[in-house]
């Protein structure tokens, strides 16, 4: 942090500039340490944690066994909600992302649901910043927020998987066919649309 202590449990994210998802994530150590294991070459790398201001490295060049000092603290402002799902349950264990809006590449912070689906995550000044849930099984609505104060933001998300039962017995029963979509074979099948 700012007085030179370890920030023990900073969530640290290393993050290719050119995707805009993170390469790595993983927790610092009580010493503040962390280690993570990327392919060489260009990133950007942030931590977060509820405390200190999340701290913002620029991408560079990495190359192996290269050792990164990331300075959290400063003036911040914290974000901190709940994500539930469509009926209502807590979501644990899952990344809500924030991603600053600027003119700077791969700034893109990170926060865990705890059990009851808490998160919490102080950040560095923006103007905006793009709130969601980061998660390839998880669907949900991005949230932007303005402004550096304090806030809840709670997210909804669904589970991605087939359609229940009833959706596809009332899809089989209304769905129009259409015969063809090539042009010159007339129009009787689009008559219902």
């Amino acid at each position: 942090d700012g007085h030179d202590r370890p920030v023990p449990g900073a969530l640290v994210a290393v993050v290719h500039p050119h995707v805009g998802r993170a390469e790595a994530r993983t927790h610092s150590g009580e010493d503040g340490r962390f280690e993570v294991e990327v392919t060489a070459g260009e990133y950007g790398i942030t931590a977060t944690a509820e405390g200190p201001a999340a701290a913002y490295q620029a991408p560079k060049s990495l190359d192996a066994d290269q050792e990164q000092e990331l300075r959290m603290g400063g003036r911040g402002f914290t974000v901190s909600g709940h994500v539930t799902d469509d009926e209502s349950a807590p979501v644990a264990g899952e990344a809500v992302q924030l991603v600053r809006i600027s003119r700077d590449v791969a700034d893109l912070f990170f926060a865990e649901t705890d059990a009851e689906g808490r998160y919490a995550a102080t950040l560095p000044p923006a103007e905006s910043y793009q709130v969601f849930v980061d998660s390839r099984e998880l669907l949900g609505k991005a949230h932007s927020i303005e402004g550096d104060v304090d806030r809840t933001v709670d997210l909804s998300v669904f589970r991605q998987g087939p359609a229940p039962g009833s959706v596809v017995e009332w899809i089989r029963a209304n769905a129009i066919p259409l015969k063809t979509p090539e042009a010159g074979h007339g129009f009787d099948d689009m008559k219902p649309l």
